[in-house]
């Protein structure tokens, strides 16, 4: 339907050390995949307002925290399966770990709990990524094994402050990477096994700016969802918390959208429809003009997309074909950062515009980081 965009090259910006490889660790996810052992699965790049990167290892339940000059230490080593990653504005690290839900850096090396299953609930099929909105509402994917033959796919948002947690959406093959357009107004989903980017229609009551203001903290014990406690490597982390799919959800085949609060939630669509790759689209990422990076996983690529779904750009892997998930970052916030799990590696590009700051970047820093001088 177009041209084939330009190509802008990449480099490494930071590898996983040999020393750190788990080629021979038994790893649940890895011999699920039975594609032989893996030194790791690099996924779920995001920064904190220091310049940190932290990224994922979905193969053998780490967490990495990266310096500016490519280092990387362990952030936290558990028994799970971390994927997607998005800092809080107040600092803290959340985590969409497939097997235990939406959980919360300790700070520890290990988690807490936030949002699980219980017998009385909509049990989670297997939570792939997450991304706070301008409020501080915290949406996240639900993709579980879910595919074309079985659309079972969700997608979530847990209310800031109150911890009420809505299915807003059901009947996906394979959602994916989520992310917002500049003006909250539209959220972005990868749907990896329909090869397609979704976009959902989102009312001025959610996800303004104005409402950021006087959203709570967190999600804790204040009647809301809440987890059960610490997390070790040999007891793993359970989240305690009921996900209940009210609101107008249906499970008859297709994708349905809930009514949403006052009809705040809007139309579902397909925004671009991709081709190729063996996987599909994966991570995304929002620059400040509503430009959408989109990850093809298996295809060593991420697409620059313009807010109406032309192709702008192809970014191109100089190391593996199995990139996996982006996030702009850098002094001035343009540079793009890419998980590649192939080689373990981070790989870097200078974007045409500046990434979109994300709301962990937003307002005011925490007192605690104010009083230590962090940015």
């Amino acid at each position: 339907m177009y041209a084939a965009p330009p190509d802008l090259p990449t480099e490494r910006f930071a590898v996983l050390p040999a020393a750190w490889h788990r080629m021979d660790y038994p790893s649940p996810w890895v011999e699920a995949r039975g594609a032989g052992p893996l030194h790791s699965f690099l996924e779920g790049p995001a920064f904190d307002r220091n310049g940190t990167l932290y990224c994922t290892d979905l193969a053998h339940g780490r967490v990495f925290s990266v310096t500016r000059a490519g280092d990387f230490a362990v952030a936290a080593d558990y028994d799970g399966e971390p994927n997607g990653l998005a800092l809080h504005r107040d600092g803290r690290v959340f985590v969409a770990d497939r097997r235990h839900g939406i959980v919360c850096l300790d700070g520890q090396g290990g988690f807490n709990g936030v949002v699980g299953a219980t017998p009385q609930s909509v049990a989670l099929q297997g939570v792939n990524d997450l991304t706070f909105a301008p409020d501080g509402d915290l949406w996240f994917t639900d993709q579980g094994g879910s595919d074309l033959r079985r659309p079972t796919g969700r997608v979530y948002r847990l209310r800031a402050g109150t911890g009420v947690l809505e299915c807003v959406i059901d009947g996906l093959a394979g959602p994916n990477g989520i992310a917002f357009s500049p003006d909250g107004r539209l959220v972005y989903i990868a749907i990896t096994r329909d090869n397609a980017i979704y976009s959902l229609g989102i009312g001025a009551s959610v996800g303004s700016r104005a409402d950021a203001a006087s959203a709570a903290s967190g999600y804790s014990a204040d009647g809301g969802v809440r987890g059960e406690g610490g997390t070790s490597r040999d007891r793993g982390a359970r989240g305690d918390g009921g996900a209940s799919g009210d609101g107008g959800i249906s499970g008859d085949g297709g994708a349905s959208v809930a009514n949403g609060a006052g009809g705040a939630i809007g139309k579902l669509s397909r925004f671009i429809q991709l081709s190729g790759s063996p996987t599909g689209p994966d991570g995304l990422a929002v620059d400040v003009e509503g430009n959408l990076a989109v990850v093809h996983a298996g295809a060593g690529t991420v697409w620059l997309f313009s807010a109406n779904g032309e192709p702008m750009l192809r970014v191109r892997s100089c190391a593996g074909r199995r990139t996996t998930n982006v996030a702009y970052g850098g002094p001035d916030n343009r540079t793009l950062f890419i998980t590649e799990a192939e080689e373990g590696v981070v790989l870097q590009a200078r974007m045409p515009f500046a990434g979109l700051p994300l709301y962990s970047q937003q307002g005011e820093p925490p007192l605690q980081d104010r009083a230590t001088g962090a940015e």
